[in-house]
């Protein structure tokens, strides 16, 4: 009972917040019909849908022309970044290879750092690069 009380509490914070608010409703409850009973309980503690709804509430999205000379919003933008490192490591792994580039003396045997965070480093340097850009 406590996650469906939570569950609510949620879903009336979208439906008070949400521009898109049917959408929302629309889409939670067939969400919720395909669920099994067990499976309530985890939809319920996902509250990601409710801080995007906010966020778009609060900051509401507008498109922008930038470099590619298209207009994009948001979503785009994040779109673009994820396929892009995406793109970047499976490169780095095409090129460079996943093989050690430190090593951590913690434990008896150490922990190994994959030269694959330098790639995760690279993609978030260019997510920025896009968000601020594009």
């Amino acid at each position: 009972i406590r996650a469906w009380l939570s569950f609510l509490a949620g879903f009336i914070c979208v439906c008070i917040f949400s521009p898109a608010a049917l959408c929302v409703v629309r889409s939670c409850l067939s969400l919720l019909s395909v669920r099994a009973v067990n499976d309530v309980a985890g939809v319920c503690d996902s509250y990601s849908w409710v801080v995007m709804t906010w966020l778009a509430a609060v900051y509401p999205e507008a498109e922008r022309v930038g470099v590619l000379r298209i207009p994009t919003t948001r979503g785009d933008r994040l779109f673009i970044s994820l396929i892009l490192a995406a793109v970047i490591h499976l490169v780095w792994i095409g090129l460079v290879g996943t093989d050690p580039i430190a090593s951590l003396p913690i434990g008896e045997e150490g922990i190994e750092i994959s030269s694959l965070w330098l790639a995760s480093g690279i993609s978030l340097v260019t997510a920025v690069l896009i968000f601020r850009t594009v």
